[in-house]
């Protein structure tokens, strides 16, 4: 079993403190969050209405790295966008003095950036895990949490993860290619990064699959291959006798060419179309320069078909 883990980016973090709301409709007209300098806190500060107490309390919530609260986009901003706060006002506690007071994990709590190995505990708040494998609850909260479909809560992770199982050849970790089990000569199975499925492949004959060297091979370089036949080697495509397309010259791999008048010298045309074929095309083709730099041209005697050097 397996576990991925979804991690975010955050600039807030909710204190374990709550406070009382005067006015319920304030979390009801502003989407649950209320700005803290309506309540006497600094800018930096909002507070999270507690919907299962009728909106009467709030959970008090920091902007820190040097942002503010915008009530306008219900989030920590960057503080040019908040004129009107002075962050350098703001009480904001450190990070770092949230520290977890015990080693995390424990066999039921845990705490964000735990490490035991390096002596590192975790900052607040501290979670525990519930009764069932999705369930959770933050110090400070009244009610369980529910991780999202197909994920549970994991102390190690201290955050819900997706869980899943990773199938044969898969599970064996010391490769991502496998021979495949029901056609190990030609056949191979390539696995997904999480190892949970795989793909089918297959050798093109008349090469084998080398489940130790992990590749298509030569059938004689592999003891228990040798001998089967996969199927038929894989060649060019035959050239129709007869093409159907008026001023084919040549054919060449299935495809038959055409070449196109070239005034500067009309022996040896610089261009050609393929008229005909699995690689037919409307667009004309040109020939490359050669390796000294001079432009090739089309032959299309029936024996050469395709584009050479000018031999002068």
């Amino acid at each position: 079993m397996k576990f991925v883990v979804i991690l975010g980016l955050f600039i807030s973090f909710t204190l374990a403190v709550r406070v009382d709301i005067p006015d319920p409709d304030l979390c009801l007209s502003q989407f649950g969050y209320i700005a803290g300098s309506e309540l006497g806190e600094d800018c930096c500060t909002f507070i999270f209405c507690d919907d299962p107490e009728l909106n009467k309390t709030g959970l008090v919530g920091k902007c820190y790295d040097g942002t503010a609260w915008n009530q306008d986009l219900l989030t920590c901003d960057l503080a040019k966008y908040v004129p009107d706060c002075d962050v350098g006002s703001c009480d904001v506690p450190n990070i770092q003095e949230l520290e977890c007071e015990s080693p995390q994990p424990t066999d039921t709590t845990c705490c964000v950036g735990q490490n035991l190995e390096e002596g590192i505990f975790g900052v607040k708040p501290m979670y525990s895990k519930g009764d069932g494998p999705a369930q959770y609850i933050q110090d400070g909260m009244r009610e369980f949490q529910e991780c999202p479909l197909d994920e549970v809560f994991d102390l190690e992770a201290c955050a819900c993860v997706q869980v899943f199982e990773e199938i044969p050849p898969c599970d064996n970790h010391d490769h991502f290619l496998f021979a495949d089990e029901f056609d190990p000569c030609c056949s191979f199975v390539q696995c997904f990064q999480n190892r949970t499925g795989f793909t089918s492949g297959r050798c093109i004959a008349p090469s084998t699959w080398n489940d130790e060297e992990k590749t298509c091979d030569s059938s004689g370089a592999i003891m228990e291959c040798m001998g089967v036949f996969c199927e038929d080697a894989n060649t060019d495509p035959p050239c129709n006798p007869f093409p159907f397309v008026e001023g084919a010259e040549c054919c060449r791999a299935g495809n038959w060419y055409e070449t196109l008048e070239y005034e500067e010298d009309p022996e040896h045309p610089i261009q050609y179309v393929i008229v005909e074929g699995p690689a037919n095309t409307t667009r004309s083709e040109c020939c490359p320069m050669d390796m000294d730099g001079f432009q090739m041209w089309f032959n299309s005697d029936p024996d050469v078909c395709c584009c050479e050097s000018l031999v002068v």
